[in-house]
């Protein structure tokens, strides 16, 4: 299926506001999972993909806070219910 614009969740602030906090960063990321946890039925969550893109705000910062960043988003995200690879969470143009 197409992803339109009722697919997508967008948080304020942007997860580069939450260089060098990582436990904010993670509290940022559960209550992503949780929207979307009770958005998608439970028999889906194994099956339906998750994707983080980062934008302006991670473009702005240096690429060593960008890198640490979505490594704790993704270690974060591979705990979830949901279908999550690395490539999945990325800082696009």
């Amino acid at each position: 299926p197409m992803i339109d614009e009722d697919d997508i969740e967008k948080v304020k602030p942007g997860i580069s506001k939450l260089v060098g906090d990582p436990e904010g960063l993670g509290e940022h990321m559960d209550k992503l999972i949780g929207t979307i946890s009770v958005t998608i039925p439970s028999d889906h969550h194994a099956s339906t993909p998750v994707l983080l893109w980062a934008t302006a705000g991670m473009r702005t910062i240096p690429e060593d806070d960008q890198s640490t960043i979505l490594f704790f988003a993704r270690s974060r995200l591979k705990q979830s219910p949901f279908l999550f690879r690395d490539s999945m969470a990325r800082v696009i143009s």
